[in-house]
């Protein structure tokens, strides 16, 4: 037996299946990315999928809607064999068949899937599709290379469907199918108030999730929900956005998928895989990323060096004992042009006040928080301000990191500050600066956080 894979694939789709055939295109993508496919469907279908993140890694040839036997034509016209899909397929593993031993077509009595070549005359050498690639309600295999899956209809088995990917942690077509039950990517955040060290203000990466959802309204639903006590993309990935793993309970082991915020992918993310589980590298994000966007949206951080009358700030608050050790073992107030350091609840500014200081100064130091992640990072690159980091503080727990002496520098003592700051020349700075908005833009701006992740989470990049 010579086993291989098709060719070719093909489909036809109406717009009432657009999140149905966008699914099964990104399954397929998973298991045969770049493959050739043909699909049969209206503009307006081809638009909306379009418009969807991310876009299926498959070349595409969007054909007219002539029907099944028109996308299988064009299909043969160009390949020596295809294997039509229907939209509501979901594709588990890779596709294989025996396409040496004679046969010209494989076929299924749903007409779900379909595997023909050019020399296929009507009649000749037919074979039943395995039927592990013709997994449906009344064709239950566990062993699920392709499913037929109407969210629909058929409740018990759509249920049987997802406990057995489940099972196998496919968090990635367990996204898909969760995104035809939503009719889009859904992240659920925990709905406050919330009891003891569960609550929250909806900052941060819960703020920006609204802006998320802003950019993508036909594609992403951002729901808050009170089943829930950390942020999940539903149903598996878990969007770790806390600062310690003190907020890792139970629930949070049971996850497929871990993108870690503010912890440290070697110390935290050793401690998780040697649980056996499977922990990636994420962003991290400003205090405030509405007021933040809508500020460099007005010029906030267009400044250069000449009109930065500050040469070195830090402004910042302590509001625990784990801040006051970071914070006060070395005289840092001393070396910082201008160091403002409040003590409580009560801050010096308030956050676009802040924000906008920030956008007067060169550069920035940047002390470690409760976290090993700190906004404070984020929010100088954001608006141009070089950060100086200092011992404790993570810049190496992104998916893209920041680089020395790219986009920051360091100290490990504070009186070495001054004269970093002045051996630094205008031109380099502004190449540094330059350099801190750009990775910003790139990765911690809601224009491209979504696709970001969305991309890392379904192609695993």
């Amino acid at each position: 037996m010579s086993l291989s894979s098709p060719a070719s694939f093909c489909t036809f789709a109406q717009t009432d299946n657009v999140h149905e055939l966008y699914a099964m295109l990104l399954t397929l993508s998973i298991h045969h990315p770049n493959a050739p496919v043909f699909v049969g469907v209206d503009s307006g279908v081809k638009d909306a999928i379009g418009a969807f993140v991310p876009a299926p890694r498959l070349a595409i040839t969007w054909i007219l809607p002539d029907g099944v036997n028109g996308a299988i034509a064009n299909a043969l016209d160009m390949y020596p064999d295809t294997l039509y899909l229907d939209p509501h397929m979901i594709v588990c593993a890779p596709i294989v068949l025996d396409r040496a031993g004679g046969n010209t077509t494989y076929t299924s009595d749903t007409g779900h899937i379909h595997w023909t070549n050019r020399q296929h005359a009507e009649g000749a050498n037919p074979a039943e599709i395995p039927p592990e690639y013709n997994n449906h309600v009344g064709n239950r295999t566990t062993d699920m290379k392709c499913v037929y899956l109407d969210t629909n209809q058929y409740n018990d088995y759509l249920m049987f469907v997802l406990q057995h990917l489940n099972a196998r942690k496919q968090y990635r077509e367990l996204a898909c199918i969760h995104r035809v039950m939503n009719k889009g990517w859904k992240i659920l955040i925990p709905k406050q108030p919330q009891p003891g060290m569960w609550t929250h203000t909806n900052d941060s990466f819960r703020e920006l999730a609204v802006l998320l959802q802003a950019r993508h309204k036909t594609d992403l639903i951002v729901e808050h929900s009170a089943l829930v006590r950390n942020v999940y993309l539903e149903p598996t990935v878990l969007l770790y956005d806390r600062d310690t793993l003190q907020w890792f309970d139970g629930d949070a082991q049971q996850a497929h998928l871990v993108f870690l915020g503010n912890n440290d992918i070697v110390v935290d993310g050793a401690q998780l895989t040697a649980h056996g589980i499977n922990v990636r590298s994420w962003i991290y994000w400003a205090r405030r990323p509405m007021i933040l966007e809508t500020l460099i949206a007005r010029g906030l951080g267009s400044k250069g060096y000449g009109s930065r009358p500050i040469m070195s700030m830090f402004i910042g608050n302590i509001e625990n004992s784990v801040q006051a050790a970071h914070r006060t073992a070395q005289d840092w107030g001393s070396y910082v042009e201008r160091y403002v350091c409040t003590r409580g609840t009560k801050h010096a500014f308030t956050p676009k006040e802040y924000l906008e200081q920030l956008g007067e100064a060169r550069f920035g130091l940047s002390l470690r928080g409760y976290g090993s992640k700190c906004h404070r990072e984020i929010e100088l690159m954001s608006v141009g301000t070089v950060p100086i980091i200092t011992p404790g503080v993570n810049m190496g727990s992104y998916p893209v990191p920041p680089q020395k002496d790219v986009h920051y520098l360091s100290v490990e003592r504070a009186e070495e500050i001054p004269a970093l700051c002045a051996s630094i020349s205008e031109e380099r700075w502004q190449e540094m600066s330059n350099a801190c908005k750009t990775w910003f833009m790139d990765y911690c701006h809601s224009t491209n956080v979504w696709r970001n992740l969305i991309e890392n989470i379904i192609y695993d990049v």
